[in-house]
């Protein structure tokens, strides 16, 4: 099963990739760096460094024999969202911020899951 995570690059996204990797779904991942470009703008440095999105997938893609492809880009960008959507075509997308905070409000996860 072809799996997409949104936002790949964070501190939820990139330990669902590597899971989901993993257990032997076809992973794709998507960011646009947003984090690290404010970071960046308001001059802050992160407590621990972390190796840009396409260099942990290169050490996980060899550590692990699996893969985990990733894509660098603005999901508000039609074009670019349209032309890797269509050349993936994702049976499942995974957005771990999203799931929290909607999940916030629910008073059991079977609320939250939705059936085909």
């Amino acid at each position: 099963m072809k799996i997409l995570v949104l936002g790949g690059d964070g501190y939820l996204g990139w330990p669902t990739c590597m899971s989901l990797s993993n257990e032997g779904y076809e992973v794709f991942t998507v960011d646009n760096y947003s984090k690290r470009k404010i970071e960046l703008e308001m001059g802050f440095e992160p407590i621990q460094k972390i190796l840009p999105l396409q260099q942990r997938a290169r050490l996980w893609n060899k550590i692990s024999g699996k893969k985990i492809k990733v894509f660098i880009g603005d999901l508000c960008n039609h074009k670019f969202t349209y032309n890797f959507l269509k050349k993936i075509q994702p049976e499942r997308v995974s957005y771990a911020k999203e799931i929290l905070e909607v999940r916030a409000g629910w008073d059991s996860i079977e609320e939250f899951v939705l059936e085909d």
